[in-house]
C-alpha cells in the first residue's frame, strides 16, 4: 500500500526544490525497497505452500492398525479386525482370516502396526 500510496501522515512543503528531489528519492527508495520485501515473501509464502502440500500428499503413509491377540499358549497373532462375538474374534492375518475362540484368548491389545 505505502508503494501505492504511501503512508497517511501530514506532510510539511519542501524549502527548496533540492529537499522535494531527495525526499522524493527516499520515498521512492523506499517504495522499490517494500516492492522487492514482499515479492520475496510472496515467493517465500509459496514455496512454503508447496512444501507442506508436498509434504501431506507425498510423506509417510500410516501403517495400518490392528489387534493383536495372545492365546493361552503364548502364541501372539497381529492383523486388523474382521468379526467379534461372543464366541471369537477373528482377524486377518498374512491375507487369510483366522478365527480365535475367546476360551483361548489371553490379552487383546490395539496396536498402531502389526510387526513381525
Amino acid at each position: 500500500m505505502r508503494a501505492a500510496y504511501g503512508l497517511p501522515k501530514r506532510k510539511f512543503a519542501e524549502g527548496s526544490l533540492e529537499e522535494l528531489l531527495i525526499n522524493e528519492r527516499r520515498s521512492v527508495g523506499r517504495a522499490v525497497a517494500d516492492l522487492r520485501r514482499a515479492i520475496f515473501c510472496g515467493f517465500f509464502a509459496l514455496a512454503v505452500v508447496t512444501a507442506g502440500v508436498g509434504t501431506t500428499w507425498y510423506g509417510a503413509r500410516p501403517g495400518s492398525p490392528g489387534v493383536q491377540i495372545t492365546d493361552v499358549k503364548g502364541k501372539v497373532s497381529c492383523g486388523p479386525l474382521i468379526a467379534l462375538d461372543s464366541r471369537s474374534m477373528e482377524i486377518r492375518v498374512n491375507g487369510l482370516a483366522k478365527k480365535v475362540p475367546m476360551r483361548d484368548v489371553l490379552a487383546v491389545k490395539a496396536v498402531d502396526e502389526c510387526r513381525p
